[in-house]
């Protein structure tokens, strides 16, 4: 095993780490001191990241749909309480993009809540004075699943949204901030 960095060094800040295998023959000789002493010289030099490197899998329990992490909690908290729990967590209360990924969060709750009957809190809420609905991950607004006639926060003071349990948390409905609910994050 021969440690050495790129040929070319690129003129940027990143630079980058690499170890070649000369021959299957060298590698048996002390496989795991050559690979120790790369490893190493790699760190020393700063050159590996792990910026950018996502978990092998999601923590147990935890939906794992599509690179991102789900994971339900039962504590009944109001929605503030609930997002920082999840920032907590390295994440936001789950946005929900497009109608697979609401499919697989409706069934994954369906499971993991299977003897609540409570709403759960979801990352979509009405911040400050603005009257347009917003993902507290920053993410676009854009595909909704609400239940008819229930998108409205400014005239009922409910500025937090949640999904239904009683439609199979395929429904979502704009609830209190205030109130207590379960909630979903997404990591």
């Amino acid at each position: 095993m021969k440690w050495s960095p790129s040929t070319r060094m690129p003129r940027r800040k990143s630079l980058t780490c690499q170890m070649t295998l000369e021959t299957p023959r060298e590698a048996m000789k002390s496989p795991v001191s050559f690979f120790s002493l790369g490893l190493f010289g790699c760190l020393l030099a700063g050159l590996i990241s792990l910026e950018g490197v996502q978990a092998a899998s999601c923590p147990a329990n935890w939906l794992d749909y599509n690179g991102r992490c789900y994971g339900y909690f039962a504590q009944e908290v109001n929605w503030q309480r609930a997002e920082a729990e999840c920032q907590r967590s390295g994440g936001h209360l789950a946005s929900i993009l497009d109608e697979a990924e609401h499919q697989a969060i409706a069934s994954y709750l369906q499971q993991a809540q299977r003897w609540d009957d409570e709403d759960v809190w979801i990352g979509l809420s009405v911040p400050g004075r603005s009257r347009a609905w917003a993902w507290a991950d920053n993410s676009p607004v854009g595909y909704t699943a609400w239940e008819k006639f229930k998108s409205y926060p400014a005239l009922k003071g409910e500025h937090c949204a949640v999904l239904e349990e009683s439609s199979g948390f395929l429904l979502w409905d704009n609830d209190s901030c205030y109130d207590r609910n379960p909630f979903l994050c997404k990591v």
